[in-house]
């Protein structure tokens, strides 16, 4: 009975209330990538982990030579985003869509 009540129109503008912000923050940063990777915040740790990860197989944090590992992040997220950067090269927007949607 409860299935039967929602209909299609009301699915559709759940998934519009849904999908509107998330396009809408990706317009405003699309522009502008440069802004996500502020020093020492998370994406920007992030994504040099993820960077490390594929051009030094080392999970660090460093920037230059030793290359110590951290156990400061969880290696889940950098390893998914070492993985779309191997798989679409090194595209911020690209990761921002997987992670996203």
């Amino acid at each position: 009975m409860g299935w039967k009540k929602i209909n299609c129109r009301k699915l559709l503008l759940l998934a519009f209330g849904a999908i509107i912000p998330r396009l809408l923050l990706f317009s405003i940063v699309a522009p502008h990538p440069e802004r996500i990777f502020i020093t020492n915040t998370d994406a920007f740790q992030y994504d040099r982990i993820a960077t490390n990860i594929l051009e030094h197989s080392s999970f660090s944090l460093s920037s230059t030579l030793p290359y110590e590992p951290t156990s400061f992040r969880t290696p889940i997220y950098p390893l998914f985003l070492a993985t779309i950067y191997r798989l679409c090269g090194e595209r911020v927007l690209v990761a921002i869509i997987f992670f996203k949607f």
